[in-house]
Order: structure tokens, then C-alpha cells, then sequence
């Protein structure tokens, strides 16, 4: 089987992972890992059914040029065409950022902003002219009930202007997880940004963005890896604050890790104590601390270091975990 896969210019690249992103992130919930440049499509994303949804990008780098657009299209179809004879196809979706994507200036107003319009939600002479590409060009393979077109803008150098419309879908989506998350967004599409691009950059293709991966820096970004003093009042404050300094990037991958945050916090809602909650941290931390050693025994930790270390990291899992809760539900991850 071919691999539709072109090589982009450094803009088409951005917009493919910005697209990646965006996908993503609008079916959090029924999402399982994606893939950038998959075996069969640019964007590939694996449900939680086991489906997949096929994505084929096509980016247009001058605004308000509509000279190849209809090129693009007919080449989006075929590819898509050959994605949808695998067996898991769900989904079929041509995305662009023109929009013009039809090249008829009389359908621009149904795609002059971020637009997703399924095959029958097409204006009549678009949907007439996808028919017309599909029988001259002997695709046999697409259902157009599974087709669906997606705008995102990105055009001109501002990235503030470039990047509106994914900055707004993932204030969205924050927004949607949680109340209490404010002010991460930039920092949290960088991240993607370069998670998206590693992937993309692998050659192996069963390597993929999980949605646990995706989610949890949040955890890490809106908390800032600050635990509450009074739980770690039996160290020397400048002690705490130089391991937090030395060891920031160890910790953030701790506090990332899906499955380790949940062993903890299942550890402490099994905790029995007659005590406040507060009290009732601070004596799981002091005495429970232990259990997770061997989760830090791999670590190059100075022994001398590794209580301490140990017990800034369950506290920030602890104190976060009504934002992990909502981080979880949002992204729709179960325990």
C-alpha cells in the first residue's frame, strides 16, 4: 500500500501538528493515542473503539490565493480514498486552512472561520463537486457519510493572529476540563507543539501520543511545582526549595506519569485516619512515603536526597488531586 505522505514545507509541518492538536483535542474523550504522518494518512487517531479517524492535510501558505486549491482537494480525496479501505476507518476528514477549499468564491461564507461541515452539511455545489472528483477519478473506496471538511485559519507571521484559532480550541478545552486551570495556554501548546513534532519525526509508526501523555502536563503546568510548606515543615525551607530547583525536570515527569499519580492517589483515598485532612496528609506522606522508593531507585537519586525528593512529589500528587480528578474526567480517563 502507497504512503500518501508528501514531505511539507516547514509551514505545511506547522499546520499539520496544529491540526494534529486540534483533532485530538475535540474527541478527547474518545480518543485512545494519535499518530502524525501515520503508515496511511497524515493525521491518524486511534478511538477507544478501536477505529480510526484518517486525516489528510493540505495547507495553503498565501491567504487569499485559490490557484491550487481545487489541486488539493482532488488530491486529499485520493488519499483519503486509499484510507478508506482499511477496516477501521470511522472517520474521513479533509482539513485545510483556505477558505476557499473548493475554489468557488460563491461558498467562501461557509468557510470563512473555523468550520467543520460533515459531506451533508456541504453547501449543494460543493457536495456536487466532491461527486464529480469521486467519479472521474475512479474512487471507489471513500463513503461520503464518513467525509467531513475542517477550516482552521492560520495565516501571516503574527503568531498571534497565526495561532488564534488553536489557542481558542485549547482555552476551550481547558475551560471545559476545569475552572480552576487558568493561564497555561501557550506554555501547554509549546509542549504539544514539541510532542507532536518528535512523534512525527519517528520513523517507527506504531509509536504514537497517548491521551494520557497529552493531558497531564497540565497538571504539571497549573500547580508549578509548588507543595503546600506546611506538610514538608520538618525540612529546612531553602533545603526544599534547592531540590525543587535541582530536580524540576525529574519531578514533572513523575507528576506526568498517569500511572503513578493515580497508584498515589489511590494509596491515600485507601489511607485509613481518624485525623482533619491536612493532619491526615501529612501522616501519609511521612509514613507512606516508603512504598514508593523503588519508584525512585532508578533515578540516580543521592540516598541522602531521595526522602525528601520522594515526599515533594506524593504531596504535589495529593495536594493536585482534585485537579487531576477534573484533568481526568475531562479527558475522559478511567481509574
Amino acid at each position: 500500500m502507497g504512503n500518501s505522505n508528501a514531505t511539507p514545507s516547514i509551514f505545511g509541518w506547522q499546520f499539520q501538528l496544529n491540526a494534529a492538536l486540534v483533532v485530538m483535542l475535540e474527541n478527547i474523550k474518545d480518543v485512545e493515542a494519535a499518530r502524525v504522518e501515520g503508515a496511511t494518512e497524515d493525521i491518524e487517531v486511534t478511538l477507544t473503539s478501536g477505529n480510526k479517524i484518517y486525516s489528510q492535510v493540505k495547507a495553503v501558505s498565501e491567504e487569499y490565493n485559490y490557484s491550487r486549491v481545487k489541486e488539493k482537494l482532488e488530491a486529499a480525496l485520493r488519499t483519503l480514498d486509499n484510507a478508506a479501505k482499511q477496516p477501521d476507518c470511522e472517520q474521513l476528514i479533509y482539513i485545510t486552512n483556505t477558505a476557499n477549499p473548493f475554489g468557488n468564491i460563491r461558498t467562501i461564507s461557509s468557510f470563512s472561520q473555523h468550520t467543520h461541515r460533515t459531506f451533508d452539511e456541504l453547501p449543494s455545489q460543493c457536495q456536487n463537486y466532491v461527486n464529480k472528483i469521486i467519479t472521474s477519478k475512479k474512487l471507489q473506496n471513500i463513503d461520503t457519510s464518513k467525509l467531513s471538511v475542517h477550516i482552521i485559519p492560520f495565516f501571516t507571521d503574527n503568531p498571534l493572529e497565526k495561532y488564534k484559532t488553536v489557542r481558542s480550541v485549547v482555552e476551550r478545552f481547558l475551560y471545559n476540563i476545569s475552572r480552576r486551570i487558568t493561564g497555561i495556554s501557550d506554555e501547554l501548546i509549546e509542549i504539544w507543539h514539541e510532542e507532536f513534532l518528535e512523534n512525527a519525526a519517528t520513523f517507527d509508526q506504531d509509536v504514537t501520543i497517548k491521551r494520557e501523555t497529552l493531558v497531564w502536563p497540565i497538571i504539571v503546568l497549573q500547580s508549578q511545582l509548588y507543595p503546600d510548606e506546611d506538610l514538608l515543615d520538618e525540612y529546612d525551607t531553602s533545603d526544599v526549595e534547592a531540590v525543587m530547583v535541582g530536580y524540576k525536570e525529574f519531578i514533572n515527569n513523575k507528576v506526568e506519569r498517569f500511572d503513578f499519580s493515580v497508584k498515589v492517589l489511590n494509596d491515600y483515598m485507601s489511607f485509613h485516619s481518624t485525623e482533619c485532612s491536612k493532619k491526615k496528609t501529612r501522616n501519609f506522606i511521612d509514613t507512606q512515603w516508603v512504598n514508593y522508593s523503588e519508584d525512585f531507585s532508578e533515578s540516580n537519586i543521592p540516598v541522602e536526597l531521595s526522602e525528601l525528593l520522594t515526599k515533594i512529589v506524593i504531596s504535589k500528587i495529593i495536594r493536585n488531586r482534585y485537579l487531576i480528578d477534573d484533568v481526568r474526567r475531562g479527558a475522559g480517563i478511567e481509574l
